[in-house]
């Protein structure tokens, strides 16, 4: 379809326009990325604070802890490596 048609956007629309189109675009997901890794770090540091001093109270604690990560772990990267690639549009056709 785009091979007969005699006009494209890109031939109607101005240049200044689309690149307006795109730095907007651009500028949100700059924003919303900061913001994503702030909250993140943030619960990362929650996280190690609250381990720490859970293990300082209770020193039993840690030695299950290390085990259920660990095991955690592995089943993540089992899950990641047998899970099925799941297309992004599974509407009907």
């Amino acid at each position: 379809m785009l091979i007969t048609s005699h006009k494209f956007q890109f031939d109607t629309t101005p240049s200044g326009r689309i690149v307006n189109r795109f730095s907007r675009d651009i500028e949100t997901v700059d924003s919303s990325l900061s913001q994503s890794l702030r909250v993140v770090v943030a619960y990362f540091f929650a996280l190690v604070g609250a381990l720490i001093v859970v293990t300082a109270i209770t020193p039993a604690f840690f030695i299950p802890a290390v085990f259920l990560a660990a095991a955690y772990y592995a089943l993540s990267l089992q899950y990641i490596r047998e899970s099925p690639s799941v297309p992004a549009d599974t509407g009907p056709d």
